[in-house]
């Protein structure tokens, strides 16, 4: 009764029963079947444990252990948008099966589903999240999901990050892990360290007779110091060309030390509110996910560097524990410690360092264009504000299809007001969703952000969203809200879809290529 209004679709609809008969007669015209099993969620919607959602329902079971009985190989198709429990493989799952993460790709991902299975085309997609053997292994599995707030215990610690450095045991799918038609022999050829900037290259050979790509995948593992460390951070990823029987790719991975340095919160370094580098071996692992690496490389600090100095800014205003790394006899375990709480007050702090006020000058004349042209300057511009136009223009207009912007949009930012649009500051219209451009009767269905996020190729990515940034000039949007660039710190977290990953950097990698393209 609560389904088809906002935040109450169903999270399933109910399998059809397909009798046993019916079942073995279709394997007696085909060798391969194909089992979708499809999952929604949302804004508003999150997953939940329970048949039906994070888990699958026995009519599901059923007809994937019979189907998998009868035929000599199964493919479930799990069209999701996250990560789903995968407990029942083990016990239900007879002869050849694979599982495919289709994720919710979008009006063509029939098509390129139908390429996969055929042969045409190469899988080459990798996990962004870890599966787990059951949802109570997250560390999150205790602290998400809670009405009034929720303490982020797990801190650095999430997905991957936890499950090497403290359960490997409790892990069914790594981060990182793929399958295809195709396999790749990797070897590093050299690297060096100049300039704060990490370089190691490495060769991918096919060593299959199928055509396809690899993901190779750059892995860091810090000392574990006064701050402790997750076991191995990714630091770098690259995807190869198409490369045929025999053929090789050398690959360059450069990073900044940034990116393999620790935001030091609490002191502990002797350099509160900086990202550092403390002293010892770092390690570089290269693989085809945060488990199957293997060590090719490493540099020592002799003590520890600060690679950028910061101010404290939105420290937690409330104590809680969260998890931190600790070394005894050799085994890096788990403890506890209260969380460094605010010893600034945020308010002054911004109030400290907001510009200076231009003051307010009345209507000059001076429009939008008389700055892009360098006729006036941004601050002779604004003087000419008044209050309300400054509030407007901050605010804009968030009523969903604004009158201002393009049919079916999602509000209207800039130029709100006459007077505004009268100095040239134009109404901007915003786009929702991240699967498509759902402005006017007809709607896009593209990737969503977990689908994007899953090539593993930024390039490819750039060349998705360059197109997408035409289409919405040809609708009349001015700027996309998604995808987001949100942890998937827990899978039940119903706007997973719109979001990358567990892991921050091929979150942001990923995220940045989307702003590149859409920008082009």
């Amino acid at each position: 009764p609560d389904h088809g209004f906002w935040g109450h679709w169903p999270h399933y609809y109910e399998e059809m029963y397909i009798e046993t008969a019916d079942i073995k007669k279709a394997a007696e015209k085909s060798t391969v079947a194909a089992v979708v099993v499809g999952r929604s969620a949302g804004e508003d919607r999150e997953n939940h444990l329970t048949e039906g959602s994070y888990f699958l329902t026995e009519a599901e079971k059923s007809l994937i252990k019979r189907v998998s009985e009868a035929f000599e190989k199964t493919v479930i198709i799990l069209n999701t948008g996250s990560i789903m429990d995968m407990s029942w493989e083990k016990e239900i799952l007879k002869n050849k099966c694979a599982i495919m993460y289709v994720w919710q790709s979008g009006m063509e991902s029939g098509n390129a589903v139908a390429d996969v299975l055929s042969g045409e085309k190469e899988p080459s997609g990798r996990l962004t999240d870890t599966i787990a053997e059951s949802y109570s292994d997250y560390p999150c599995s205790d602290d998400f999901g809670e009405k009034e707030y929720n303490n982020y215990t797990e801190d650095i610690f999430v997905g991957y990050r936890y499950f090497e450095t403290f359960a490997k045991d409790k892990v069914l799918y790594p981060f990182g892990f793929g399958l295809g038609y195709s396999e790749f022999n990797r070897e590093f050829v050299k690297a060096n360290l100049e300039n704060d900037t990490v370089s190691i290259t490495v060769k991918a050979t096919n060593i299959s007779d199928y055509c396809g790509k690899d993901v190779l995948q750059l892995y860091a593992s810090q000392p574990q110091g006064k701050l402790g460390k997750p076991a191995k951070v990714l630091c770098g990823f690259e995807k190869t060309n198409a490369l045929k029987n025999g053929e090789s790719q050398d690959v360059t991975i450069s990073f900044p030390l940034y990116a393999i340095s620790s935001y030091d919160d609490s002191g502990k370094s002797g350099h509160k509110s900086c990202y550092v580098l403390e002293g010892g071996e770092y390690s570089f692992y290269l693989g085809g996910n945060a488990r199957d690496c293997e060590k090719i490389w490493s540099f020592t600090l002799p003590e520890t560097r600060v690679i950028e100095e910061l101010k404290e800014a939105s420290a937690p205003q409330h104590s809680f524990e969260r998890m931190i790394a600790k070394e005894e006899n050799g085994k890096t375990t788990y403890d506890f410690e209260n969380v460094p709480t605010a010893t600034e007050d945020l308010r002054k702090v911004i109030l400290k360092n907001l510009p200076k006020d231009c003051g307010y000058k009345g209507d000059l004349g001076i429009t939008l264009a008389d700055v892009k042209n360098g006729k006036n300057t941004l601050d002779e511009f604004v003087a000419q504000l008044s209050p309300d136009e400054l509030e407007a223009i901050s605010r804009g207009d968030y009523t969903m299809d604004s009158s201002l912007g393009a049919k079916g949009n999602a509000g209207v930012m800039g130029g709100v007001l006459p007077s505004l649009r009268k100095k040239g500051v134009e109404p901007l219209t915003t786009t929702d969703g991240p699967s498509g451009i759902r402005i006017g009767a007809c709607c896009s269905l593209l990737p969503i952000g977990a689908s994007i996020a899953s090539m593993w190729n930024t390039a490819l990515t750039e060349k998705v969203y360059e197109k997408i940034g035409e289409e919405m000039t040809v609708k009349g949007s001015d700027i996309l809200l998604a995808p987001g660039m949100n942890i998937h710190r827990s899978p039940l977290c119903g706007r997973n879809f719109e979001y990358f990953s567990e892991d921050p950097f091929i979150t942001g990698k990923t995220a940045a290529a989307v702003v590149k393209g859409v920008q082009k």
